[in-house]
């Protein structure tokens, strides 16, 4: 069975949704005052909104393991493709991108990082975060350093088509027959695997799009969260399946989202 969590919430008054008001700032909260005045029955608004922005903590809680998993195996995944199509076994040392381009410059932050970690004559302040960080340039520490988008840029076909003639190494369980594709991917057109791979590629933006959400605790609700949580576990499916049940097992989205019904939302 899928591991659940109990609801954690946290209870409403008046000087704690004041409180949030004031760190979190009153814009950002009033999309959730805006949505609880529109509920029925709601007799409290800023009540209701203070729920519904523990709600939405939550589902971004709730989508930290999903977002990790994919992250971490289409990275690893990735990495000895990238070194083929460059043809350069020391990539994220070289960086042979274009220098104008997304890769080169959050490779070359990377690279700058570890450079001054490793040269820099100040002393470096003993504690948990120095002390599990590898020495030098290496392929582990450099790659683990690049975000989500890093990777996702790589299957735009107008950066590196070469890494279409890779797909089925990266996802090794992807269907080979179109007709199963197509119903796996129903937005693809009649036009052959190249609209699949488009399919694959928005997916994945989306995806990007909501983690940045997640990551600063944005507005999330709104989304279709569910189409967005199928998405990556089928993602990450494609890559291992083995990987894509142990995330299906441990994963809590569902139990969070069917709480909707406690705040009233369609």
């Amino acid at each position: 069975m899928p591991q659940t969590v109990a609801p954690r919430r946290f209870p409403y008054s008046p000087k704690h949704w004041q409180a949030l008001k004031r760190t979190f700032s009153e814009p950002r909260l009033s999309l959730y005052t805006e949505y609880a005045a529109k509920g029925l029955n709601v007799q409290n608004v800023d009540e209701h909104a203070f729920y519904l922005c523990q709600w939405n903590t939550e589902l971004c809680e709730a989508f930290y393991r999903p977002l990790c998993y994919l992250e971490v195996s289409l990275r690893n995944t990735l990495t000895p493709i990238i070194a083929k199509i460059l043809d350069d076994k020391l990539w994220y040392e070289s960086n042979p991108f274009e220098p104008d381009s997304f890769h080169y410059k959050q490779l070359d932050i990377q690279i700058r990082y570890f450079k001054y970690k490793t040269r820099s004559t100040y002393p470096i302040r003993k504690s948990p975060a120095y002390s599990i960080l590898p020495a030098g340039l290496n392929v582990h520490n450099v790659t683990a350093r690049l975000t989500l988008p890093f990777w996702i840029e790589f299957f735009d076909e107008n950066c590196y088509p070469e890494i279409y003639e890779h797909y089925y190494t990266i996802f090794k369980k992807l269907p080979h027959d179109l007709r199963r594709l197509k119903q796996l991917l129903p937005e693809m057109e009649e036009l052959g695997f190249r609209q699949a791979r488009n399919a694959i590629f928005a997916r994945l933006e989306e995806i990007k799009d909501l983690r940045n959400e997640v990551a600063h605790y944005g507005t999330i609700f709104e989304w279709p969260l569910q189409d967005v949580h199928n998405n990556i576990q089928q993602i990450v499916g494609w890559i291992d399946p083995d990987t894509a049940e142990i995330l299906e097992q441990r994963t809590f989205f569902e139990e969070v989202w069917q709480r909707r019904k406690e705040l009233l939302l369609p």
